[in-house]
């Protein structure tokens, strides 16, 4: 298994926005009997398991607090 991850945060006054993406990959080939519900169907083996998982974020927020170390803020992002 190995990993990556890279990301940048903008500030300005206490408003914070950013962006990160990610790549995780596997070594997870491998096969599983599908198709045997009973005696009357063949067995088949179908392939099991990703490769590669990427991800892809942004997010926005709001610094607050006596001293602005409190953040609240949203994110969304994608997955393929």
């Amino acid at each position: 298994m190995a990993s990556g991850q890279i990301g940048y945060n903008w500030h300005k006054n206490r408003w914070v926005s950013g962006i990160e993406l990610d790549a995780n990959g596997a070594v997870s080939d491998g096969t599983n009997t599908c198709l045997a519900a009973s005696g009357f169907i063949l067995s088949s083996n179908c392939k099991a398991g990703p490769n590669v998982f990427t991800t892809g974020t942004g997010r926005v927020g709001y610094a607050f607090g006596a001293l602005g170390h409190t953040l609240a803020y949203l994110q969304g992002g994608v997955a393929w």
